[in-house]
């Protein structure tokens, strides 16, 4: 498993389920490391915490 991964908001995709996305690979380990502005939307760095 990657100890890293990088979480982009998809063009059409509404905020709340982003956010979902977020939670759910919270709840697998994952913490928000970084989140910046991408073209599209938003893009959250996060890193498996063992």
């Amino acid at each position: 498993m990657d100890k890293y991964i990088i979480l982009e908001k998809k063009l059409f995709e509404k905020t709340p389920a982003f956010e979902k996305r977020i939670n759910d690979f919270h709840r697998k380990g994952y913490k928000a490391v970084n989140m910046a502005l991408s073209q599209g939307g938003y893009a959250v760095l996060m890193e498996k915490v063992s």
